[in-house]
């Protein structure tokens, strides 16, 4: 009988005997056991907590620290980014500059005329004429004799002209006289196209009495000393408005001393009011002094009375000397700037500096044909600078130009630029981004 091999031998045992194998599983029932997964089941390596491994997550993510870095290099990087485009929005090029400029005691006399050309120092004269007037209690009364005042048109329709003497009667046709307050002579007519037209003169007359009855309306006059000769219908005379101011009888009145304090009070109100009106009027390059102001009042105060008040007038006129602030000061500068070549300037301080006329009180100023005056104080002379043709050649050119472009403005001082965004090595190329700033110069305070 044949040995089966495999009976004979027996697995090894835990201690390394060989044990009895008492039963094999069918391959049915190998099947119907649950199958192990190695790779499921491998056992999972979990490394201990220390501070040295808490920057990994398990499963392979990322630690805390190293998201928060992640975090900051987006926000720097977005930050710079924005920088970056805020700093061409705002791109541009700011040039600061200091004008030339020269401190100057002054004290000099000048001559300036009326009129003139462009080279020479020269004056204007504004005035303006105007009257106030105030209604006040009257303080007195009295007796009061006054003639009625108008102006005739007289006329001569003969080829000879016709002398009158001071004092010649004008009558009305229901007999009111009126005399010529002058000698006067009426001119010849003339023949035109076979007509005579003739020739004619206004004079002033006064009534030659006293009263109201002679305020009369515009009205036709014959010459007194011509009724019954030749002359009579060759001459006639005409006002053209009312005889006015004839008065007789008891009436208002203020005292003199209370006339005297009012004509001051007007004087001084009707001062101020036709100042502000006229230096209004002065055109933005002239200038002018107290000194050149010249005030006159009426020498005499009108005083009309109505129902128990008083009513005052005062009539004046006020005039001007201008100066054309260009033209003294290039006048000044001629003889206070060394090598001054008529160059574009102002002078700082020009119109607090002390200015007297030379015999003001001789003075006209409409009829003045020159005046003569003195300066003095101290001032600031300042170049003007162009900034429009500096804006120009600074355009598209580089910062490292700027000193050379600088060197041909003789009226700059001295100048700083500042070019945004800082790395920029160019101007821009558009003038609207180019500003030039001029640091202005204070004039010296008395």
């Amino acid at each position: 009988m044949n040995r089966n091999i495999l009976q004979d031998i027996k697995p090894l045992t835990s201690t390394g005997r060989r044990g009895v194998i008492t039963e094999l599983k069918s391959k049915d029932e190998y099947s119907s056991s649950p199958r192990i997964n190695p790779e499921q089941n491998q056992p999972r390596y979990t490394p201990p907590s220390s501070p040295n491994n808490r920057d990994e997550f398990e499963n392979g993510e990322s630690s805390p620290r190293k998201s928060k870095k992640a975090i900051w290099i987006v926000t720097i990087l977005a930050l710079g980014g924005l920088f970056v485009a805020i700093s061409f929005m705002f791109k541009g090029a700011v040039v600061e500059v200091v004008p030339k400029s020269q401190h100057v005691k002054i004290e000099d006399t000048f001559v300036a005329k009326n009129g003139g050309d462009d080279n020479e120092l020269t004056f204007e004269v504004v005035e303006m004429k105007e009257e106030v007037s105030r209604a006040i209690d009257a303080t007195e009364t009295k007796e009061v004799s006054r003639k009625a005042t108008g102006k005739i048109t007289l006329f001569n329709k003969t080829t000879a002209s016709q002398p009158l003497k001071i004092d010649t009667r004008l009558e009305t046709k229901d007999g009111k006289i009126f005399k010529t307050d002058k000698a006067i002579t009426v001119p010849a007519g003339k023949t035109v196209s076979g007509k005579v037209v003739p020739g004619q003169i206004e004079v002033a007359v006064t009534a030659d009495q006293a009263g109201d009855e002679y305020n009369i309306v515009a009205t036709d006059f014959v010459i007194f000393g011509f009724k019954g000769t030749s002359k009579a219908d060759k001459f006639s005379g005409l006002s053209k408005s009312s005889m006015t101011g004839g008065f007789k009888g008891v009436e208002a009145d203020i005292k003199e001393e209370d006339r005297t304090a009012l004509k001051e009070q007007l004087s001084e109100e009707l001062k101020a009011s036709l100042l502000s009106k006229v230096s209004a009027q002065v055109p933005a390059e002239f200038i002018y002094y107290d000194e050149g102001i010249f005030f006159t009042p009426a020498q005499t105060l009108l005083v009309t009375k109505v129902d128990g008040k008083v009513n005052a007038t005062l009539s004046g006129s006020l005039s001007i000397i201008l100066f054309n602030e260009g033209k003294i000061t290039r006048n000044i500068a001629k003889e206070s700037v060394t090598e001054y070549d008529n160059e574009d300037i102002v002078l700082q301080g020009l119109k607090s500096m002390k200015f007297s006329l030379k015999n003001k009180e001789s003075i006209n100023p409409k009829e003045a044909k020159d005046i003569s005056f003195t300066l003095s104080g101290e001032a600031d002379f300042v170049w003007s600078v162009d900034t429009d043709t500096l804006r120009d050649q600074l355009l598209g050119k580089k910062k490292k130009e700027f000193t050379t472009i600088l060197s041909s403005f003789t009226s700059i001082e001295s100048a700083e630029v500042s070019i945004n965004p800082i790395w920029m090595t160019s101007f821009p190329a558009l003038r609207k981004d180019i500003i030039v700033k001029l640091t202005p110069i204070n004039a010296p305070v008395e």
